[in-house]
């Protein structure tokens, strides 16, 4: 199997020899030190995934990036920026001009292994989405091109009434806002776990960073032409706000908050159900386990009432043995025997009440097994 090809653009010899090594030991390697050849080495070494420095002593990076995903042959290109900078603005810079991913020059090797690892296995999987999105948004396009604005809305938001997962509820969101012309990233949140998506598939590492980085600066942020609305459980990114069109503009930011909107309230329900069939588990579980506890402690009382009621038995046996052999008058045989009564009786009437406790334990047990059958 022919090697993975990675082009790594760097004016820093010590940071470029740096990755080279690393990242040598698992893929083909070609760098560059400036952008100049920047060009030429894309047409000649073809290079599966480009890491490429934003401050170049001849060029800005956020410029030959625009430039690689300008032209056809090269726009499927995926690109990582590499900075020493970690801001949102220039987060932002990379993502504008078609990054896939970014990485801070201080990263470990592991991690630099890892990230670029992620990169690949993403544009692998990206590649055959696309060409499924393809076939799928093509049936799509043929069932809703007539649908007006209000109806896809309407469509979208009864979808989202019968999803039952991230996944399905996010689909709902990008098709609706394709089906508007929408061009945009789809979070939802439900719990400790997320899914994002666009049209194109699942997003890039920098796209969910973005909308992370958002949320931290509050329910709505907007970079010229992108913007993030944030709700709960839901976040929408759109790429292609409409530029000097105020109406046009209004038009779009409506729509994502009325979709926002539902998916924030569908998410969030999933949420509730799913904290539901977690409570039931448990009380399921609980209702098994006191069930078995019950059932051993009824057993371990009908054995001691059976114990005592033969241990009870045997006295009287061996006492009236003894009255025989002691040669007793009847009036002390009597009195005996009256004593011997009173205790057997209130021996009776402790087992009489224990009776009764295992009647109560035995329709508890009853209960309990029956809400374990209904869950």
């Amino acid at each position: 199997m022919q090697a993975t090809k990675i082009l790594i653009v760097d004016d820093d010899p010590l940071q470029l020899r740096r990755m080279a090594g690393i990242l040598g030991a698992h893929y083909a390697i070609d760098t560059l030190d400036r952008g100049a050849g920047f060009k030429e080495a894309l047409a000649r070494y073809a290079p599966d995934l480009v890491i490429l420095d934003i401050e170049l002593p001849d060029v800005n990076g956020i410029a030959l990036c625009r430039e690689l995903k300008a032209h056809s042959e090269t726009a499927a290109t995926p690109v990582v920026f590499h900075s020493s900078h970690d801001t949102l603005d220039e987060r932002m810079e990379a993502y504008e001009a078609g990054g896939e991913d970014f990485l801070l020059k201080s990263m470990g090797a592991d991690e630099l292994l890892a990230k670029v690892g992620i990169m690949l296995e993403w544009i692998s999987r990206h590649r055959l989405l696309a060409k499924e999105e393809q076939a799928a948004r093509a049936a799509a396009d043929a069932v809703k091109h007539d649908l007006s604005e209000i109806g896809i809305a309407l469509e979208a938001l009864r979808q989202m009434g019968v999803s039952d997962d991230m996944q399905s509820l996010a689909r709902v969101g990008v098709d609706a806002l394709s089906d508007w012309r929408i061009d945009a990233n789809v979070q939802v949140r439900v719990g400790k776990d997320k899914y994002t998506l666009n049209p194109r598939g699942h997003a890039t590492p920098l796209e969910t960073s973005i909308i992370h980085n958002s949320r931290l600066s509050g329910p709505v942020f907007q970079f010229r032409d992108h913007l993030a609305l944030n709700f709960d459980h839901a976040s929408i990114l759109v790429r292609n706000l409409p530029q000097g069109e105020a109406v046009k503009l209004q038009r779009v930011r409506d729509l994502c908050s009325v979709l926002g909107e539902g998916l924030d309230a569908r998410a969030r329900a999933l949420e509730v159900a799913a904290s539901l069939q977690e409570r039931n588990m448990v009380l399921t579980s609980f209702a098994a386990q006191a069930e078995k506890a019950l059932l051993q402690l009824q057993g371990e009382w009908r054995e001691r009432q059976g114990a005592v009621a033969a241990a009870l038995q045997v006295l009287k046996d061996e006492l009236e043995q003894d009255f025989l052999r002691l040669a007793l008058s009847k009036d002390e045989e009597r009195r005996c025997l009256v004593t011997l009564g009173r205790g057997m009786a209130e021996v009776t009437q402790v087992s009489a009440r224990e009776l009764a406790a295992d009647v109560t334990l035995r329709t508890l047990r009853e209960k309990l097994a029956h809400y374990g059958r209904q869950r």
